[in-house]
């Protein structure tokens, strides 16, 4: 992960991303294919501060996937 230039994240299991390390220049990347009642953290200031980008299957997200 430290020689990365992008880490995805699956949000669903992502619990404790305040403890881990961020390289300076990399981009972190949120991931959920659940619908945000299913995934509460998408919704939480506080953990998708750490995240530069979303990737969801919605077409508001900043990578949308299906």
């Amino acid at each position: 992960m430290a020689d990365a230039d992008a880490v995805v994240f699956h949000l669903p299991q992502c619990n404790e991303i305040g403890t881990v390390p961020k390289r300076r220049g990399q981009i972190w990347v949120a991931w959920s294919m659940e619908r945000r009642g299913h995934t509460p953290v998408r919704n939480d200031p506080a953990i998708m501060r750490f995240f530069d980008v979303q990737m969801t299957f919605e077409r508001s997200a900043d990578v949308w996937c299906s």
